[in-house]
């Protein structure tokens, strides 16, 4: 029972955005199936406001607020920043003890395993429900204690790694060393830079919260409070555009000092004369002088199209084995028979030719 009490607040999430947009009918569906996961009071009390005057959302949402309020009382304690700033704004900036030092324990943690709190020896349907455990607790949209980003970010590389199988043979050798500078080099199936924790987060669990925020991870330039002049001098503007102009130059430059590729993973308007590689038997397609230009080492050459097949294949694969899980889960989730089977049958091209590979 204890087990089923993150979804059951889940469920509760998802009847308190229906209730918002009007829809009593399917909040109260929702709020019946958390209770059957684990009853609380707050449900209760949200469950009988909806019996006794079903129409009225304002009531029912006062009686979420109420019984929330009770609940968490009994087991943390709220932190709030500045009334006026949460008034202002709209937005709930609270957070409880509970959160905070999780986020501190994750943060702190340095390997992948004490992470998701799993055993080196665990089985890959342990990581994965670690993962949708941490996941859900740590999200930015339902966790606002400081750094629960970070952690967030930190729970998703965590994930990515060990969710991989190769990815997780070399992280049991190297450790971290894997990920750094020279080694990536050696092995660039490193979803990291590839998948952002929240696009690895939306292949679990189908979508984010509701109402909630995007997170992309990038980093943002602040700007300048003050309004500018409306009339600026010719010098001046001279001297806003010089480094817009100076990086138009460089790159101009470099496109020119850069040689283009020898060879590509499929045929285009200059790579139209196909080969094979000796080893793996993987096509791809070089430019019609590359007989005369290219004086390096075929070996290496047919090593480096080889190694960009399999990241394709690697990412690819990593895709269609989350989504297919992703839907696996929501169809035992909601018990949904015709969906179960769908998942069950979808294929997964791209593994079945990592397999044939391997084999």
């Amino acid at each position: 029972m204890e087990g089923n009490k993150d979804e059951s607040r889940k469920c509760l999430d998802y009847a308190e955005k229906y209730l918002r947009e009007g829809k009593v009918d399917q909040a109260k569906k929702f709020v019946i199936k958390a209770q059957k996961l684990y009853p609380t009071k707050r449900g209760q009390e949200l469950l009988d406001g909806l019996s006794n005057g079903g129409t009225n959302a304002d009531s029912s949402r006062s009686a979420f607020s109420n019984g929330n309020s009770d609940s968490s009382s009994a087991e943390n304690v709220r932190f709030r920043q500045t009334a006026n700033a949460s008034e202002t704004s709209g937005a709930d900036t609270s957070f409880t003890a509970d959160q905070h030092s999780g986020v501190k324990k994750i943060l702190k943690a340095k390997d992948y395993y004490e992470i998701l709190n799993v055993k080196r020896d665990c089985a890959e349907e342990d990581i994965k429900k670690a993962y949708r455990k941490l996941a859900l607790k740590f999200h930015p949209d339902k966790n606002k204690a400081p750094g629960a980003a970070d952690a967030f970010k930190k729970i998703g590389n965590a994930f990515t790694t060990l969710s991989d199988s190769n990815k997780r043979r070399r992280y049991d050798v190297h450790g971290h060393e894997t990920e750094s500078s020279n080694h990536r080099r050696h092995y660039p199936d490193d979803f990291e830079s590839d998948i952002s924790p929240e696009e690895v987060f939306n292949m679990f669990f189908g979508g984010g919260f509701p109402g909630g925020n995007v997170y992309t991870y990038r980093r943002h330039t602040g700007r300048r409070n003050g309004a500018q002049p409306e009339v600026e001098t010719n010098y001046t503007m001279l001297l806003q555009l010089a480094p817009i102009l100076m990086l138009v130059v460089l790159s101009l430059l470099s496109s020119f000092l850069v040689s283009e590729p020898h060879y590509s993973l499929s045929k285009t308007g200059k790579y139209q004369h196909m080969r094979t590689t000796q080893n793996l038997r993987i096509s791809y397609w070089v430019k019609r002088d590359f007989n005369t230009e290219y004086h390096g080492s075929m070996r290496q050459l047919e090593q480096s199209v080889e190694s960009d097949h399999l990241e394709n294949l690697r990412h690819q694969c990593f895709k269609e084995r989350t989504l297919k899980e992703n839907m696996l889960w929501r169809a035992r989730h909601y018990s949904d028979q015709k969906m179960y089977e769908r998942a069950s049958q979808m294929a997964t091209p791209s593994c079945n030719k990592l397999e044939k590979i391997y084999a």
